[in-house]
């Protein structure tokens, strides 16, 4: 059977949250861009299914606090690093 396991994916999507909570507000709006675009091109290049839902997880939070500072987010996959800086 195929998809994410679903306890490693809860683990890792409540370790996103705890560090969102703790230290996400102090990476400067530079760097998270950087890891949005990360995390979107390992998302969209990847073949597992367990990667993909993780890196699609971490670009929304990415996403989220981007907006939150007012900052406009366009999906670019031109821009990203695969395996890059915060993509998991």
């Amino acid at each position: 059977m195929g998809g994410a396991h679903p306890v490693r994916t809860i683990k890792l999507i409540n370790s996103m949250q705890n560090l969102k909570i703790n230290t996400i507000e102090l990476v400067p709006s530079e760097d998270l861009m950087k890891m949005y675009q990360n995390a979107w091109k390992t998302y969209a290049g990847c073949t597992g299914n367990h990667k993909s839902a993780i890196n699609k997880q971490f670009a929304l939070e990415y996403e989220m606090e981007l907006q939150s500072r007012g900052i406009e987010v366009k999906r670019n996959l031109e821009e990203g690093v695969y395996n890059g800086i915060g993509s998991y």
